[in-house]
């Protein structure tokens, strides 16, 4: 037993079994793919609490998820990405409303407690969160103290919200509710339009990288991901160390598809092959963004460890064949 992170090699250590993909993404019953012996009790905490659980809830493809069904153990509001409702003239007072989703239900919450503040060189509104209140600078930025919109959960934010207006001199008084918005402005079918911003960061394509090298090791083997040549990739996956030269791609993953084809949005898939001289990793969720990373530089893999599968929810992994001139 070694593990392919931190390459620790105590037997007491390897009491876990290691998902190639992360178990917030689900399982695939018999053939969920794993690792033992490969990765240690310490690596696999620490990915399930710093990495993988924020990729399943702070990231498009986490949100995607509770779409198809996957939902969380816990609500909690997603920090790393801005939900909002469009900031079109239809929305009415509702526009650019921000809002959570409910990972136990995967359906809007109540907004988050929000202010939003008319720019009156513009005649825009800048929404601004509670919790932020206090450091914002109406007078000097040009915003009124009229006119302003209170969003939140409950009377008792409310009552929170305009103690905080208060104490950056705003007397607010609320003259009329205004309805939730995800209730007032949805379709017939509940369904509703939302924008949605995020930043992918390191934390991000860490938790992707990891979910390479252990594809690649379930796959191709742990005696090959052990190898020196990975040291970049293991250790920028464990301990956050140099980042590997990575970039999205807009190109389909698989090669009967095309930009106006896709394959249905369920299943995940990922590849290991040889780009020019160096060993490149693509990783793509729900159909959405392709990621591809350059795992090892300067290094190539046999022709026959090269690999590509696809995982969908209760079917059989399926493997992709590379293409080769005749």
């Amino acid at each position: 037993m070694r593990c392919i992170f931190c390459k620790c090699d105590d037997p007491q250590k390897f009491k876990s079994a290691e998902h190639v993909l992360p178990q917030s993404f689900g399982t695939f019953g018999t053939e969920t793919p794993t690792l033992k012996g490969a990765v240690c009790d310490d690596c696999n905490q620490f990915f399930k609490r710093d990495l993988d659980q924020v990729f399943a809830r702070e990231s498009l493809e986490g949100l995607t998820r509770y779409k198809n069904g996957i939902l969380s153990s816990e609500a909690r509001p997603q920090q790393l990405l801005k939900i909002a409702m469009p900031n079109t003239p239809n929305m009415g007072p509702a526009a650019g409303v921000l809002v959570w989703i409910d990972g136990t239900t995967g359906k809007i919450a109540a907004p988050l407690g929000q202010v939003h503040f008319l720019h009156e060189p513009t005649g825009e509104y800048q929404v601004i969160l509670k919790d932020d209140l206090e450091k914002f600078d109406w007078r000097s930025g040009g915003f009124s103290d009229r006119s302003l919109k209170v969003f939140c959960r409950d009377a008792e934010e409310h009552d929170e919200i305009v103690q905080r207006l208060a104490q950056i001199g705003i007397d607010f008084k609320s003259h009329c509710p205004i309805d939730d918005p995800s209730k007032t402005h949805a379709d017939s079918d509940g369904t509703i339009e939302l924008e949605i911003e995020g930043t992918i960061d390191h934390t991000i394509k860490r938790a992707l990288v990891k979910i390479l090298m252990n594809f690649a090791a379930r796959y191709i083997g742990v005696d090959e991901v052990l190898k020196p040549v990975w040291d970049k990739a293991r250790n920028y996956a464990r301990f956050g160390t140099d980042p590997l030269p990575a970039r999205i791609s807009g190109r389909p993953f698989w090669g009967e598809e095309s930009l106006h084809w896709r394959l249905e949005d369920n299943s995940y898939n990922l590849r290991i092959e040889n780009g020019g001289n160096d060993v490149v990793g693509v990783i793509q969720l729900f159909n959405l963004n392709t990621y591809e990373f350059k795992l090892i530089e300067g290094y190539n893999l046999p022709l026959q460890n090269e690999i590509a599968a696809r995982f969908t929810p209760g079917l059989r992994p399926h493997f992709g064949e590379k293409l080769r001139p005749a």
